[in-house]
């Protein structure tokens, strides 16, 4: 019962912490959609609160970061303002399916009780982790700081990573939990209700609960919803990132643009090669999709919006493993030589594509979700001829992605198509999602379906 009550104090944390953060600095307003962007923010910022103390060289007990949380809750919650009564009331009334569609529902919510109970019930097994951040907590737990006894006999490109898993398995070892885990599952149900609010602003419920069940059923990805990796919290903070950086391509808010910068510098916290593609990406949305701004005023944009991933960046990677971690860990070292050898390149990109797109192999990994994708995609632009902005944002997105992991790979080749890459194109399925919200296609169906069900009257969050 205890560690029970721990996590709803905690997720009461997270979410005063977010929508304080949101609603004081970007003037955001509670709804569903930002209830669930608060929790990420929440527990984005209390994943720095151990690393935070580790810096100024304070010992991790519960003490120390229980009341670290307490003070930074009890100050923000009081300085916005917020009214926790109407924003749970909010939530409960409008976060909704019409009751017909309940039953369509019932696949989804199984898959997200195995995946909690999975998360719960059963420790880490993935290599990464139990050679790297969960024997890092472990000791962390006994010795009170992250630079433990566990560097002095192990030490490799698993223990040497920002602190964004450690921290957060620590918070959640002293909360009770011995796997730690469980705040995975409560990420990736956020994560759920982001795409449902925002696939639900366009297209009909029948089609969203059917394209998020084969979204969540993706067989590798699946794995990830209870597996402790880094790559799934990273793709949920990647997709934060670009789901913001499109809005301020579509509004040119300013304070969308900063809130696409803090969502990538938490996914640069997570894995910290996010902020070559984060700032890629950005960089040619700004560039090539914003009409009405100045050359000045985009290069502006982009140095601007280049400021927090590269201070996370600096912190989190530099200044702690250079500085704190005993490493012997080199990146330079592993760089490939022959860097111009653009048929070994390209090898790569066709290798990455078939391997696990077009083949058996790809299928038992990915289903049928890429297929389909491609398949709507080919109708939108060939027989409808219709593209949205949003859709070309996420069409665009999406083809950075594809080319960009292949073409790390023929940097660092120690990253494999079969288990690094593999794991790096999980970012291009919400994506894909989000095209689907905004493709000709699926637009076409839902007014076919709303004029059907609804008589023209369409159903909204």
């Amino acid at each position: 019962m205890e560690p029970l009550i721990h996590f709803v104090l905690l997720l009461l944390s997270q979410l005063i912490i977010g929508m304080a953060f949101l609603k004081l600095f970007f003037k955001l307003e509670p709804s569903p959609q930002n209830i669930a962007f608060s929790i990420l923010f929440g527990l984005g910022i209390h994943s720095l609160i151990p690393f935070s103390l580790e810096l100024f060289f304070i010992p991790l007990s519960y003490f120390t970061i229980y009341i670290f949380i307490f003070f930074l809750t009890i100050f923000l919650l009081f300085t916005s303002k917020l009214n926790l009564k109407a924003i749970f009331t909010l939530f409960k009334n409008r976060i909704r399916f019409p009751n017909h569609f309940i039953l369509l529902l019932i696949p989804l919510f199984i898959l997200i009780g195995l995946s909690m109970w999975r998360a719960f019930y059963f420790p880490p097994f993935a290599v990464d982790i139990t050679s790297g951040a969960e024997a890092v907590s472990m000791y962390t737990l006994k010795e009170k700081t992250l630079i433990n006894s566990v560097f002095d006999v192990y030490q490799n490109g698993n223990t040497l990573k920002p602190a964004f898993l450690t921290s957060l398995q620590v918070i959640y070892k002293l909360a009770g939990f011995p796997f730690g885990q469980i705040w995975l599952s409560q990420i990736v149900i956020c994560f759920l209700v982001i795409l449902a609010a925002e696939m639900k602003i366009t297209i009909n419920s029948i089609i969203v609960i059917f394209l998020l069940i084969l979204f969540l059923a993706i067989p590798e990805m699946y794995a990830y919803t209870y597996s402790l990796l880094y790559d799934y919290p990273n793709l949920i903070y990647f997709t934060s990132f670009l789901i913001y950086l499109n809005r301020f391509i579509q509004t040119q808010n300013k304070h969308n643009l900063y809130l696409s910068s803090i969502w990538l510098g938490f996914a640069t916290y997570i894995r910290p090669e996010t902020i070559l593609l984060g700032v890629m990406l950005a960089t040619v949305s700004i560039l090539l999709l914003i009409q009405s701004k100045k050359w000045f005023d985009k290069i502006y944009s982009i140095c601007i919006f280049s400021i927090t991933p590269t201070f996370v960046y600096l912190i989190s990677v530099y200044l702690y493993i250079h500085f704190y971690l005993p490493t012997t860990y080199s990146i330079s070292a592993q760089i490939n030589h022959q860097l111009f050898d653009f048929t070994d390149a390209w090898m790569k990109i066709k290798n990455a594509t078939i391997d696990l797109f077009f083949s058996a192999y790809g299928i038992s990994n990915y289903s049928y979700f890429p297929l389909l994708f491609i398949l709507i995609t080919f109708i939108d632009i060939v027989f409808l001829k219709f593209l949205s902005k949003n859709g070309k944002f996420y069409l665009m997105s999406i083809s950075i992605v594809y080319v960009f992991f292949p073409l790390l790979s023929h940097v660092l080749p120690g990253m494999s198509i079969d288990y690094t890459i593999k794991r790096a194109y999980f970012k291009l399925f919400p994506l894909m999602l989000l095209y689907f919200a905004n493709c000709g296609t699926l637009l076409k169906l839902t007014i076919k379906l709303d004029n059907f069900m609804y008589k023209g009257k369409t159903n909204s969050i």
